[in-house]
């Protein structure tokens, strides 16, 4: 799968689940709060390591192609705002479903 068929689905699919993994936080903590569950961890802990998977993923993909030097910047540039992005959305859901508990023992 080349990079440009990749973004097809993956910039829709993680606004998606980014925006429905905040519903869920949101509604777990303020709403029902009897639903916290191992599973609002989990969604922490994919949100930390799969975009950084991503990331590493599409710049290799990137350095493959040799591609030229206008393009790599362009690439680092929409990393660094995806990074920005993605940093707000890990400390929001983290501060939602408090995940602090998990090492309050």
């Amino acid at each position: 799968m080349t990079r440009a068929e990749a973004l097809k689905f993956v910039v829709p699919g993680s606004s998606i689940a980014a925006i429905l993994s905040l519903g869920f936080a949101f509604l777990e903590r303020f709403y029902c709060p009897a639903l916290k569950s191992p599973w609002s961890y989990a969604l922490v802990g994919a949100w930390i390591v799969v975009p950084p998977i991503w990331f590493m993923w599409e710049w290799s993909e990137v350095l493959s192609e040799n591609a030229s030097p206008a393009v790599k910047d362009d690439i680092a540039h929409w990393h660094e705002l995806a990074r920005n992005v993605w940093l707000a959305l890990v400390l929001i859901l983290g501060a939602v479903t408090d995940v602090s508990d998990v090492f309050k023992g």
